[in-house]
Order: C-alpha cells, then sequence, then structure tokens
C-alpha cells in the first residue's frame, strides 16, 4: 500500500509544470500617496466623464487628491532643499576646514597647493616624499579623533552604508520606473475616457486603456516629480554622510535620511481616508507577460539595480566633490589611534 503512494506521489511531481509558473494577470498599486494620485487621476477621470454617481463627490476627491500628491512633494521638496542649506552644506564647510589643517600639518611646508576649493593639499599624496607620519604624534587627542573619523579614513565602512543608503533610494526609483513602464507602456492607449476601466472580480476595477492625456498626468506629475526628487536626495544625503565626522553619526544619519522617502506612508496613513485606501487596493493593472517565469532576464533584471548601486559608490568615490583633491593620506596613520581608542 505504501509503495503505491510513494509511487502515485512520484507521478504527480513528474506531471508538475516544468517551469513552476507564477503568471498573474494583474498588479495592485501600493499603498501610500503615490498610489491614490494614480487612482484619482485615472478613476476620479472616468467617473466624471461618465456622469455616474456622486459628481460633487467625485470632483472634491480628485482636487483633495491632486492636493495631497503637491504637497507630498512640496514637503518632500523642502526638506532636501533645507537639508542642503541647513545641514550638508555646514557639514561640508567643517569636514573641509579640519582636512584642509591635516594637511597643512603633515606635509613639508613649501609643498602645499590649494585645490579647486581653496583649500590646502599636499603634493604627491601620502605615498610621495613629502608626506610625514610622524607629525601625526604631534597633533592633538582632540584633533586626532576629529580626522580619524572622517568617512574616507576607512573606505570600507563608509562605501558599505552608502552602498544600503543608496540601494534605500533606488527601491523607490525601481518602483518609480516600474508604474512609469506599466502605465504609460504596457497599457494600450484608448480615445475616450470611457474606454478605460472594466470591473473586475470581487468589485475590483481593471485599468485596460488610457488616453493620452492620462498617461501624460501619470507621467508629469507622479514620475516626473518622483524620479527627480530621488535622484537630488540621493546626491545630497551620500554628499552630507560623506560629511560626517562620526562613525556612530554615520549610521544613525542614514537611517535617518530615509524618513523623507517614507513621508508619502506617513500621508497616507494619517491623511487618507478608508473609502480612498479601499479604492486604491480595488485598482488593477497589467501585469508584464513572462514575468512569473523562471528566465535568466527575470534575475539579471533583479539585480540591475544592486549593479547599479554599486557603480554610483565607485563613481562617487573617484568623482566626490566633498572633500575635493583627498589624498586618501587618513586611513594609515590612524590605524593605530583607533585600536588604542577602542581599548579605552
Amino acid at each position: 500500500m505504501s509503495v503505491s503512494d510513494d509511487s502515485e506521489e512520484d507521478s504527480s511531481v513528474l506531471n508538475a509544470p516544468s517551469e513552476d509558473p507564477l503568471d498573474r494577470d494583474y498588479e495592485e498599486l501600493d499603498p501610500d500617496t503615490y498610489g491614490m494620485g494614480i487612482t484619482a487621476i485615472v478613476k476620479d477621470s472616468y467617473w466624471l466623464v461618465h456622469g455616474r454617481g456622486n459628481r460633487p463627490a467625485r470632483t472634491l476627491q480628485f482636487i483633495s487628491a491632486m492636493t495631497l500628491i503637491a504637497f507630498t512633494i512640496f514637503l518632500q521638496g523642502y526638506f532636501i532643499w533645507e537639508l542642503q542649506n541647513l545641514v550638508s552644506s555646514v557639514a561640508v564647510t567643517r569636514a573641509r576646514h579640519i582636512y584642509g589643517e591635516y594637511e597643512l600639518n603633515m606635509y613639508e611646508e613649501g609643498h602645499l597647493y590649494n585645490n579647486s576649493a581653496g583649500h590646502p593639499r599636499g603634493e604627491g599624496g601620502v605615498n610621495g616624499p613629502y608626506f610625514n607620519e610622524a607629525n601625526f604624534k604631534g597633533l592633538s587627542t582632540d584633533f586626532k579623533t576629529k580626522i580619524c573619523s572622517i568617512p574616507f579614513s576607512q573606505p570600507g565602512f563608509f562605501s558599505a552604508v552608502l552602498l544600503i543608503w543608496t540601494l534605500t533610494v533606488m527601491n523607490s526609483l525601481k518602483r518609480t520606473a516600474e508604474l512609469m513602464y506599466h502605465f504609460l507602456w504596457l497599457t494600450p492607449t484608448c480615445s475616450g475616457l470611457k474606454q478605460m476601466l472594466k470591473p473586475g472580480e470581487e468589485n475590483t476595477t481593471i485599468v485596460r486603456r488610457l488616453t493620452c492625456p492620462v498617461k501624460f498626468a501619470i507621467f508629469g506629475l507622479i514620475g516626473v516629480p518622483r524620479t527627480v526628487m530621488n535622484i537630488i536626495l540621493l546626491w545630497r544625503g551620500t554628499r552630507y554622510l560623506a560629511a560626517t565626522f562620526s562613525f556612530a553619526d554615520l549610521l544613525l544619519n542614514a537611517i535617518a535620511l530615509e524618513f523623507i522617502l517614507l513621508l508619502k506612508d506617513l500621508l497616507w496613513t494619517v491623511v487618507i481616508s478608508d473609502r480612498n485606501k479601499r479604492e486604491v487596493a480595488n485598482i488593477r493593472y497589467f501585469s508584464r507577460e513572462r514575468v512569473g517565469r523562471v528566465s535568466g532576464c527575470n534575475y539579471i533584471e533583479s539585480w540591475f539595480w544592486l549593479f547599479l548601486s554599486i557603480l554610483y559608490v565607485v563613481l562617487y568615490f573617484n568623482f566626490q566633490q566633498t572633500l575635493p583633491q583627498y589624498n586618501w593620506d587618513v586611513r594609515d596613520v590612524c590605524q593605530d589611534y583607533l585600536k588604542w581608542r577602542a581599548r579605552g
């Protein structure tokens, strides 16, 4: 009897699909203010033209959604602007002065030059004939602590933190790119608003087509602002992290910067009504074909964002302007001092 059960089980395994497909026809919107904005642009415009339901209420809901999208973008943009003016610029200026003073103390007099930002740099760098490692012992303990806390003094640790920060922003950029691809490219174009939606199962609404004006609205009101905001935040945040003179603060600042990206979720939780949340949850749009199949392209595509993040970190280390013409002359002289501090 047990042999028969085993053979029956083996038969079911052999008859299973070899590719283990996980395809699905439709995707769901993210539960955030941008998802609500897309819902308003698509669904409210459809119902307003269709002429059904409570027209004043639909109009008010559409205006409310667009106002909240504008407020989300404004709030994120405001924090990025003030991050540059009140936080990043001050930290970068302080970092440049400290490193410039370090260069003055570590290189022989007469063998210094001013970089593009007007701060001193030693000729030849750490391997040059004018760098005097013994001068480090004559620096004050307070100054040693400051200069040895430069993120660039520990490139391995800093690059790891920077990679995590970059991946955090890339996640938002990836999701924006996916939404634009689905709504602007995969979704067919139609001539009239009445052709855009159709009812689905379990009270869902399926986006089957979109008009050109609606696609332009999604691109202009959601895609462009969100993409620009993420790119600027990535650059400004990286610049701030590079000027953070404390390894503990470096970790905390990388975590804290994410709150700008999470404003869309906070406003969704606090401001959006339950009715709007249900409408967003019930919207369905076309999924990509074969995305659920076992395919090398699917795996390569998912790794693309990691490779892009690593490339960004490498390029930043080579072309950064937080400390222009950085000589990479801090790490070696600080090794013994950092070990001494760690032992207490």
